[in-house]
């Protein structure tokens, strides 16, 4: 078993994990994938944030939104160890500031 969170990210959650390294609740998240323009409910984050479902790359620095934050990811694909924001390669926004999770019993 593996650890994840729960979509509010007030919890964990031990789970089975996915068949061939795909991430999410139903598996449906390839682990590597790139970010996208956001969805309608992406824009309504701010750049760094996260509601659960989607993660809004980029972040805010001294008011101004930097980084890719017209992009967004699966929340399940934040803090997986691939810098899933832009096109792979910039600064790992979505890999920054990753809360400790502990290990399943």
């Amino acid at each position: 078993t593996h650890v994840t969170s729960a979509p509010a990210r007030d919890r964990c959650i031990c789970a089975a994990p996915c068949d061939d390294e795909r991430l999410g609740a139903a598996c449906e998240v390839n682990a590597d994938a790139l970010s996208e323009t956001c969805p309608h409910d992406g824009w309504k984050l701010l750049p760094g944030t996260s509601n659960g479902g989607l993660f809004r790359c980029g972040s805010v620095v001294d008011g101004a939104a930097t980084g890719w934050y017209g992009h967004c990811i699966d929340a399940a694909a934040r803090c997986n160890g691939v810098r899933n924001c832009g096109d792979g390669s910039f600064d790992g926004q979505d890999e920054l500031a990753c809360p400790f999770v502990a290990a399943c019993d």
